[in-house]
């Protein structure tokens, strides 16, 4: 988790993003999503400034919606 946050705070402090979704197998593990954006907040140069952090909603099996859904909407 200290990787993660020191990795999103310099994310942050060089995009300025509104927010981050975690995804794939890391979504999984919510001992890693607890208290996050308070460690993202102590790498960040402004204070107050970490954004809000989401779990994705799709889980794994974001990829293959996607895909699906891209053969739909671009019939060949």
């Amino acid at each position: 988790q200290k990787d993660l946050a020191k990795f999103l705070g310099n994310l942050t402090n060089i995009f300025d993003p509104d927010y981050f979704v975690l995804g794939g197998g890391m979504s999984n593990a919510p001992e890693i999503l607890k208290d996050l954006r308070a460690h993202v907040e102590a790498h960040c140069f402004i204070p107050g400034a970490a954004p809000k952090i989401y779990k994705n909603v799709l889980g794994d099996s974001a990829g293959v919606i996607g895909a699906a859904l891209l053969s739909v909407n671009n019939p060949s």
